[in-house]
Formats: structure tokens, C-alpha cells, sequence
């Protein structure tokens, strides 16, 4: 990695996970491999019940091949867990995520509307027991190499109008710092929902 930098709104960026980790380095001599995934969340029992498919093995096989694929950074997309506020989803989460954590791929989430579900306070703590930069904002930025990366919270219904604001001055700050950044040749934005 020639670059590397981190924005987590002054958290001390050695500290910015407790269970995932966040250390960028590329090992593998296979160049950079950034992979993306979203909706990881089980299938609940009464979508069972309206007859949603249940995709419990597909999900166990998606991570275990990401694992396999050993990529520099994970980016995943909200809608980790079902419902946020449950202890219990998130311990699922752990444990479907033993591949990566297991070999100490950095994961990088954004918010998704299940990860709020319930009781925002206790879903948001929830998150931020597993990824510290949360404890703070949930919108973020990270540099890899020469591409600037930016998280972003799409859930304007959980969001105080003040946040939400704060969140999209900020991004357009960093739009602005990132286009005037020479060694920046790529900018991409993850969120959970679609513009």
C-alpha cells in the first residue's frame, strides 16, 4: 500500500475496532482487492413464515469465500443483522464472520435500516461494540492507496435533521478535499440506500 490515512472524526485510529479489524495492508502480492457485500442479515422468522426464501448457507458461503479470497479490505453495506437492538443477531453476525475476523481482514460497514431496528440507542451501541468509529459520527472516510473512500449514513429517518446536515456538509468538505488531493485518482461513496 503506497498510502494509507484514515478520517474517524479524532478516534485514535489503533483503536478503531474492537472485534474487526480496520489495519490496511496488502500481504497477499496479488495487488489490491477491495470486496463489497451488503444485506448479510439472516432471514427472520415471520418473512419465513410470508414465505421469503432463507439464505442462511448462501450467506455461509459467501463469507467463507471472501475469507478464501484474503482481500486487503472488506466494505460491507449495511443490513449486517436483522435487527440491531438483538444481542443475539449480532453474536450470529460474529460468528458468520469468523472467516474474516479470523484472518484479520479489515471490514468496513456502513449503516443499514435493520442495523437501527428496534431501539436506535441500543442498535447503535451494538454496532459500535464491533466497530469503534461509530461511537462517535456514522460517516467516515478511509485512503487506499491512491483511492479516498467515503461511509455514509443514507438512513435520513434515524438521523436528526442536524445530523443529517452535519453529515452532508461534511461529505461535500470532503468531495472538495479529495478532488484537490493530487495523489487521490478515484473517489467512491458507500452507503446502504440508493441516491
Amino acid at each position: 500500500i503506497a498510502a494509507l490515512s484514515t478520517d474517524f472524526h479524532s478516534v485514535d485510529s489503533s483503536s478503531i475496532s474492537k472485534n474487526y479489524s480496520s489495519d490496511l495492508k496488502n500481504e497477499s502480492g496479488d495487488g489490491n482487492k477491495i470486496i463489497v457485500a451488503g444485506d448479510l442479515q439472516k432471514t427472520s422468522f415471520w418473512e419465513k413464515v410470508i414465505g421469503r426464501e432463507s439464505n442462511d448457507e448462501e450467506r455461509k458461503l459467501i463469507v467463507n469465500e471472501i475469507g478464501n479470497e484474503n482481500p486487503d479490505m472488506l466494505v460491507l453495506l449495511g443490513d449486517l443483522v436483522f435487527d440491531g437492538s438483538s444481542k443475539s443477531d449480532w453474536q450470529e453476525f460474529d460468528e458468520l464472520l469468523k472467516p474474516i475476523h479470523s484472518k484479520n481482514i479489515p471490514v468496513f460497514p456502513v449503516l443499514g435500516n435493520h442495523d437501527y431496528w428496534r431501539s436506535n440507542e441500543s442498535a447503535l451501541n451494538n454496532f459500535a461494540d464491533r466497530f469503534n468509529q461509530f461511537k462517535t459520527k456514522h460517516w467516515y472516510t478511509q485512503k487506499f492507496d491512491s483511492l479516498a473512500m467515503l461511509f455514509l449514513d443514507s438512513n435520513i429517518d434515524d438521523l436528526s435533521e442536524a445530523e443529517w446536515n452535519e453529515q452532508k456538509n461534511w461529505f461535500e468538505n470532503q468531495l472538495k478535499v479529495f478532488d484537490n488531493d493530487s495523489s487521490v485518482i478515484g473517489i467512491l461513496v458507500f452507503l446502504h440506500h440508493p441516491p
